[in-house]
């Protein structure tokens, strides 16, 4: 039943998520360009849509509530489409990560732009500090978090919502299980998951505020703890291996050389 209502979910917003990837591929041609000609730029963009057609129509149904954070999955499903190819192209793993982040950089320094010029969209909004540590967004938190926890989706997020320590940090989230990590294990792409993780504090430090990690479900810790502060700063993220989450390397032997 569940997966029957899963395969119409997505049926029905396949033109729609389809189109959002093709215009994801124009930020990410540019970065492209810088690498290949132009010619086999356009043939990684093909293959790129191709293989993200594949991974959509296996993503796991996990609701529509809000506390499902599906888009963070769906986002993460367009990076692993483009890190497959290239991996294939024989691009290693720290130029893909450098990929990754480069394009972070870039999609950050456009939202603060358009936060700047006084627009409301949702994506100004999402990096907007003040919006982040508003009562009624960090009281959301509270209620979707406990939503998680009733794990009507086993392919899911599961977390739970920290109360701030009054110093360190403002409030925290701690995930116990990650749908990112779920679906790249089961599409043997874990080695891919450090330049998902590094997102957040590049989103953290262009906005403004305070985010930090000391552990990963990825590394091998019970739980990702996400920390944020209204009135802190935030590292740089690259290169990863000098975050404290990446210094108790635990598994993914393909990742050890890079490491």
């Amino acid at each position: 039943m569940m997966v029957e209502k899963g395969k119409r979910f997505y049926e029905k917003k396949k033109q729609k998520m389809m189109e959002r990837f093709e215009r994801f591929l124009m930020i990410i041609k540019s970065h492209l360009k810088l690498i290949f000609s132009d010619s086999k730029t356009e043939e990684l963009l093909v293959k790129m849509q191709n293989e993200y057609e594949n991974l959509y129509s296996q993503l796991p149904y996990l609701g529509t509530r809000k506390s499902s954070l599906l888009f963070l999955l769906i986002d993460s499903t367009s990076l692993l489409a483009v890190m497959r190819i290239l991996e294939k192209e024989g691009m290693l793993l720290d130029e893909i990560g450098k990929l990754c982040f480069d394009y972070y950089e870039s999609i950050a320094n456009t939202r603060r732009s358009s936060q700047n010029s006084g627009k409301t969209d949702i994506t100004s909004l999402l990096l907007s500090k003040n919006y982040l540590f508003q009562k009624e967004f960090i009281y959301g938190q509270q209620i979707y978090a406990k939503e998680s926890q009733l794990k009507k989706f086993p392919e899911g997020y599961v977390y739970e919502f920290v109360e701030g320590d009054g110093e360190t940090f403002d409030y925290g989230v701690n995930y116990l299980e990650c749908a990112v990590y779920k679906f790249f294990k089961e599409h043997d792409a874990e080695r891919f998951i450090p330049f998902i993780c590094i997102y957040d504090f590049v989103m953290a430090r262009a906005a403004g505020y305070g985010f930090k990690r000391t552990q990963t479900i990825w590394n091998g810790a019970p739980f990702c703890d996400f920390r944020y502060s209204k009135n802190n700063t935030t590292v740089r993220a690259w290169p990863p291996e000098t975050l404290p989450e990446f210094k108790k390397i635990k598994k993914i032997k393909k990742v050890d050389s890079y490491l």
